[in-house]
């Protein structure tokens, strides 16, 4: 396990929700304050747009890295990061068999901690490819 999901892992542990624990695990990468990104990331926990939240706490930072910050909804495509989110929404969605937050849960895929884990791990494979 990574420096980086060790980190999404304790937030999770600590009680931050799946979207927050995978954003504010890369803070230090984002140049920006854990608390403040905890406080962005926030709307995406349990599933409220329908993908994981850890999913899309991880498209989220691919966004940041970019340059994209869009506070309203940070995990939102841009033109400049479209290929990379779909990217890392397809490779959880092969970890896992889905990538909707009731259909993992329903089918108990995954629990929450582990799409978490899986989230960051992505982020890392993809920092360690040089995607991102």
């Amino acid at each position: 396990m990574g420096k980086y999901t060790e980190k999404a892992v304790e937030f999770f542990n600590g009680g931050c929700c799946c979207s927050q624990s995978v954003v504010s695990a890369f803070a230090d990468k984002l140049g920006e304050d854990a608390e403040k990104l905890k406080e962005v990331s926030v709307m995406y926990r349990g599933g409220k747009k329908v993908i994981c939240g850890a999913a899309m706490g991880a498209m989220a930072v691919a966004n940041y890295m970019h340059g994209v910050k869009d506070i309203e909804d940070p995990a939102k495509s841009a033109p400049e990061t479209k290929e990379l989110t779909a990217m890392i929404q397809q490779r959880f969605r092969d970890k896992i068999g889905e990538d909707q937050c009731r259909e993992i849960k329903g089918k108990k895929l995954r629990s929450c901690a582990g799409c978490v884990e899986d989230a960051a791990a992505i982020l890392e494979q993809l920092i360690n490819e040089g995607r991102i």
